[in-house]
């Protein structure tokens, strides 16, 4: 997760074709081209999916975001605030090594179950 540069972490925030952890009674599987039509303009960073602790923005040029061929990739410039820098150092000490995405639907029926 911890980048070249010694302020940005980058990873993947989602493989494609491996089965989540079930924490909420079932079985997550992201398939290969199911952020194709993902609109990425305003995909925000954060510490703890915290709304309030942003680390970086795709909107302001902060976050740079998109599929590749393991799944989501990620790399953000972390804002130099006191949460992006104890995000910082707990990546760096590998405290901290996993990463996780929240998502919404356009449409009502868009998930396939």
């Amino acid at each position: 997760m911890a980048a070249e540069k010694p302020n940005t972490i980058e990873g993947h925030g989602a493989l494609y074709n491996v089965v989540s952890v079930p924490e909420l009674g079932f079985d997550e599987r992201i398939m290969a081209g199911a952020f194709e039509k993902a609109d990425i303009s305003d995909v925000r960073m954060l510490w703890n999916h915290n709304g309030d602790k942003i680390l970086a923005r795709t909107k302001s040029g902060t976050l740079e975001v998109g599929a590749d061929s393991v799944g989501l990739f990620y790399r953000g410039e972390v804002a130099e605030t006191s949460w992006g820098k104890d995000a910082l150092i707990s990546v760096a000490r590998g405290d901290v090594d996993q990463s996780s995405f929240a998502f919404g639907y356009l449409e009502k029926g868009d998930d396939d179950w």
